[in-house]
This record gives C-alpha cells, sequence and structure tokens, in this order.
C-alpha cells in the first residue's frame, strides 16, 4: 500500500447518558481504541463508516470528507471505501465462503491501478493468510466462531478498502481461540500492511497488533499512546481485567521440542524457554510467534541466582516504577540488548519494592518460569 492517509475527526454524538466528543487525528498502520463496555467505541467507529447520521462535526479521510455537517456533506459508508467488521461478522447465511468472500471483491471501488487479476491476487492473498482454502464450499453454519471472525475479515479486505475497522472481533471466542484467531489478523496487517482501527477491551489483543492505542472512557478520550505505556498508566492498570496486566512480546522461534521451545525476543538478542505452547500449531523455526507473559508472574532479584527453578534469567534495568495503589506497583524494566522492545511490566507489592529498595536506573535480574509464558505462532519467515 502506499504511505497511510490520515484521518482526521472533530464530532460530537449525543448517547446515553454522556455525549462523545473526539477531536484528534490518527496516522499510525493500526490504532486501538480500548475501553469498557458502553464508552463509546463502538459508537465511534460506526459514525466514522457512516452507519450513524446524527453525529454533528467533520470526518475527513486524507483529501476526501467523508463528513461535515456545517457543509452538509455526508458520503454514504459504500462510497466511504472502508472495510468493517463488527463483532458478530454478520456473513451471508446463503453463500459459502468463497461466495462470501467474493462479495467483498464486487464492492471494490474501481480504478486504473486494480485489474480483475489484482483482484484475484488479493483473494489468494486473504484466503492463504487467513487459512481458508479447506472451507471455502461451506457455509456459515458449518463454521466455528473463529472461522467465522476469518472469513468476515475476509470479505473486508477482499473489497480493497482504504481503511479496515474491527469491532472487537474476537470477544465472542473462548480465551485459547481468541488468540489463535488473532494470529491470523497480525499476518494480515504484516503481509498486506493494512490501515486499521481495532476496538477492543482486551490487553493482549491491542498490545500484539496495535502501534497506538487510545482510552475512551464515557465518550473522552482519557490517555493515548504506546500501548505498554498507556496500559501500564495508574489511571487505566487497574481497569484491566481480573487477570491483570498481560506482557506481550513479539519473537521468532529459534528451535522447539516436545519439551520446550525456545525464542529470540523481537528487537534484540534476548530468548525464552517456553514450556507452554499452543498445541496443535507449528512451532517451526523461523515463524513469527509472540509470547505471553502475566506481570504477576514474573520476580525480580538484585543479584544473579544461581540456584532457582525459574528457566529464564534476564538481566535488565528498571526504567520506571509506577505505584498503582498502596499496596500495589507496576515496575517497569528494559531487558538488557532489548532497546527496541517495550518494557516489561512487572507487578509487585509494595512491601517486596521497599525490601529489595528497588528503584529507577537499577541493575536487577528478571526471573521467569518457562510454565509462565504461552507462545501464539503467527506465520512463517525464514529471515
Amino acid at each position: 500500500m502506499s504511505e497511510k492517509p490520515t484521518l482526521s475527526i472533530d464530532l460530537k454524538l449525543p448517547l446515553q447518558p454522556f455525549t462523545l466528543r473526539c477531536s484528534t487525528t490518527l496516522a499510525e498502520q493500526v490504532t486501538g481504541l480500548f475501553g469498557p463496555s458502553g464508552s463509546g467505541k463502538t459508537s465511534l467507529v460506526e459514525t466514522i463508516t457512516g452507519l450513524r447520521r446524527n453525529a454533528k462535526g467533520r470526518i475527513v479521510f486524507g483529501d476526501t470528507v467523508w463528513m461535515d455537517s456545517d457543509q452538509n456533506i455526508f458520503l454514504p459508508p459504500e462510497q466511504r471505501g472502508i472495510g468493517f467488521v463488527p463483532q458478530r461478522g454478520l456473513l451471508f447465511p446463503h453463500l459459502n465462503v468463497r461466495q462470501n468472500l467474493l462479495f467483498g471483491s464486487k464492492r471494490a471501488k474501481p480504478n486504473a491501478e486494480k485489474s480483475a487479476q489484482a483482484s484475484r491476487d488479493l483473494f489468494d492473498q486473504v484466503v492463504d493468510i487467513l487459512n481458508l482454502g479447506e472451507l471455502l464450499h461451506r457455509k456459515p453454519a458449518a463454521l466455528s466462531g473463529g472461522e467465522r471472525q476469518r472469513v468476515a475479515a475476509g470479505r473486508a479486505v477482499c473489497s480493497n478498502p482504504q481503511l479496515l475497522i474491527l469491532d472487537e472481533p474476537l470477544s465472542s471466542l473462548d480465551l485459547a481461540l481468541r488468540y489463535k484467531t488473532l494470529a491470523f489478523f497480525i499476518r494480515l496487517v504484516n503481509d498486506l500492511k493494512l490501515s486499521m482501527i481495532w476496538v477492543s477491551h482486551d490487553a493482549i489483543e491491542v498490545q500484539a497488533i496495535c502501534d497506538e492505542l487510545i482510552v475512551i472512557e464515557r465518550g473522552e478520550f482519557t490517555h493515548r499512546g504506546n500501548p505498554v505505556q498507556v496500559l501500564s498508566n495508574p489511571k487505566v492498570f487497574p481497569t484491566l481485567e481480573f487477570s491483570g496486566f498481560q506482557n506481550v512480546l513479539p519473537c521468532r522461534i529459534v528451535e522447539s521440542t516436545e519439551v520446550q521451545t525456545r525464542v529470540r525476543l523481537d528487537g534484540g538478542s534476548a530468548q525464552l524457554i517456553l514450556s507452554e505452547t499452543i498445541r496443535d500449531q507449528k512451532n517451526e523455526p523461523g515463524a513469527s510467534a509472540f509470547v505471553t507473559i502475566p506481570a504477576r508472574s514474573i520476580l525480580i532479584s538484585t543479584e544473579n541466582p544461581s540456584h532457582v527453578s525459574a528457566g529464564n534469567r534476564l538481566p535488565s534495568t528498571i526504567v520506571r516504577i509506577e505505584p498503582q495503589s498502596q499496596s500495589v506497583a507496576a515496575v517497569l524494566v528494559q531487558l538488557k540488548n532489548q532497546s527496541d522492545q517495550s518494557p516489561l511490566v512487572i507487578e509487585l507489592t509494595t512491601a517486596a519494592l521497599n525490601r529489595l529498595k528497588l528503584e529507577q536506573g537499577q541493575s536487577v535480574y528478571v526471573l521467569i518460569k518457562s510454565t509462565a509464558c504461552v507462545l501464539q505462532t503467527v506465520g512463517q519467515n525464514s529471515t
């Protein structure tokens, strides 16, 4: 794709019991909208797509005005070049997977650069990336929840959109299927360089796929920035789900056996040993993947321990300490030789923090049990 056009939004939308107010510009490849149910996320993306007409203000994508209430301009959804995937996909039940995807291809905006062959090539790419080849002749009723969401995303991508918007596409799936399906969406971003808005209230999803994260609460943007920086903010951290903060670390598989898998983290040379993997995936050397590690499952030592059971002992530097309450703090550490990756977030009690006398800039060792790490393969990459 060419350089991503910016999306400028300046609008007000009356909701109950608040008014959605948004004045911003989105320029990153993948922007995440994060917040609790009822915060206004879906109302915002429906306004962007043109499904709501009662907003006041202006929406401009690149050089094209999608909406300007003062000038009485309102482009209908089909003229905005958006691929929209709602929470439950909404496939055509009477069409099989191939026909649903081809319906997306028929909606592609014609232009001089997009030939019939280009449409076929995009169709083939979507089928390959989302692993839909064996599903093409099935009807939606014969698909699992994750398969339906992949088809819905594929149909939207086949329309060759300028912008892809996904409204909590994984929320209806159980945890194991959710993150397995997430891997296919990550491949869409990596392989097709799609511009995307990803709506979610799941911390793992937004860290794994988003370049920038915006928190929305009661119709207002309250926090914005790198996903790790936003989620570790003391005002956001307590709102995470009961499992607490989950670190998401992009990586590549170095080797894998029946007993364990070894990965190299992106952005440096640090490696992790893991024993918890998704059993039905192919953990082939060179494959792109991501590892999730609960912040509560990581220990800190001020010395290099020699007699511990944890399979991973990584030298690190404390870059920030964020008190979350009187009893809990989030300690952000940068792994040595990993300067291009976001800090690791560790949840400690205030008592432990004081006992170890931890402070910013201090050199420490991070201890991670191999069983605390869960690996999800994203795709094959031999580089």
